[in-house]
């Protein structure tokens, strides 16, 4: 039974976080009592009763300070509900261009996929009551510095889907729930 459950994230540009309000939001109109904080917050792991994970992926890795966090917090965590996110534009569904491309298709979805494995691999010691990929936000006025010189002329694309959001969210407070 999760009663009072941490929502962790990491994020950069804030497109994390804002995917992590807006499940908080649900799991607090279900009848939970959601704590959103960032994962560079000092927290005591033994105040919560369940935990919904989320940070990005980069370059096909998910978020380090996360992947710190869960090594920290694993063993205060082992036998507590848990659940994953990773946000993520290699999960947006193709632009266009690379769907008229059935190898750029294929490639892009095979990249997904590989990012997801990773993700997932890495979580597999929390045992994750629920797992979920979500395509994010390309904001290249918040990549560093180096990768900003190379994308600056990229459009601002936003690809979360708040409605696939807030359902998985849903079904995570069922599995938080007794």
């Amino acid at each position: 039974m999760a009663g009072r459950v941490l929502v962790a994230y990491e994020s950069r540009g804030g497109a994390t976080r804002e995917v992590a309000e807006a499940v908080a939001r649900v799991l607090l109109e279900e009848g939970l009592e959601p704590d959103v904080r960032s994962v560079r917050d000092r927290l005591r792991f033994s105040d919560y009763d369940g935990y919904v994970l989320g940070a990005p992926v980069r370059i096909g890795r998910w978020a380090p300070r996360m992947k710190k966090f869960v090594a920290d917090g694993a063993a205060a965590m082992r036998g507590k509900p848990v659940a994953v996110f990773a946000v993520g534009a290699s999960f947006a569904p193709p632009d266009e261009e690379t769907a008229a491309d059935p190898e750029k298709a294929a490639n892009a979805a095979d990249y997904a996929d590989k990012c997801r494995e990773r993700v997932h691999r890495w979580c597999d010691r929390l045992e994750p009551v629920a797992f979920a990929t979500f395509p994010g936000v390309m904001r290249p006025e918040a990549f560093p510095r180096l990768l900003r010189r190379t994308t600056r002329n990229l459009p601002v694309r936003d690809a979360r889907d708040w409605d696939e959001i807030g359902a998985w969210a849903r079904e995570v407070a069922g599995k938080l729930r007794p």
